[in-house]
């Protein structure tokens, strides 16, 4: 979607995959954002990155290891 309050903007959704984050992920898509989805699941980051393509990514990633960050 390019039309919305966060057109034009970028969102980076860490735990996108379920819960309160899948949430965020879908609402941002939904007013125009493109979104970055970070969660350790892959089987649900990726399947929500193929429901919210082109306006998703999903970077299977665990944000509570340093050593991920530098990958």
């Amino acid at each position: 979607m390019s039309n919305g309050r966060l057109s034009g903007k970028v969102a980076i959704v860490t735990g996108g995959a379920s819960g309160i984050g899948e949430a965020c992920s879908r609402i941002f898509v939904r007013e125009g954002a493109k979104v970055i989805i970070s969660d350790i699941d892959a089987t649900k980051g990726n399947a929500l990155e193929a429901e919210l393509t082109p306006d998703a990514v999903f970077f299977n990633h665990d944000v509570t290891l340093e050593a991920a960050w530098d990958e």
